[in-house]
């Protein structure tokens, strides 16, 4: 079981980025927790941040137990 963190940082001010973890559960495989990284990614872009643009997005998928 896979759980699904996205790293966005800033491209105009080095060492500022935000971190956020997937609360709708763990995923079975790495495929689906890439694929929920995407969808994140996609939600999050939808909404100003607070920290200066551009940014770059990165995703990470670890193991994990459900809590």
């Amino acid at each position: 079981m896979f759980k699904t963190m996205v790293l966005i940082c800033s491209l105009a001010v080095p060492d500022t980025c935000l971190k956020f973890e997937d609360t709708t559960g763990l995923r079975a495989t790495k495929e689906q927790c890439k694929q929920r990284a995407t969808e994140m990614v996609r939600l999050l872009s939808k909404h100003p941040l607070p920290i200066p643009a551009p940014y770059a997005a990165g995703y990470r998928c670890v193991v994990g137990e459900e809590t």
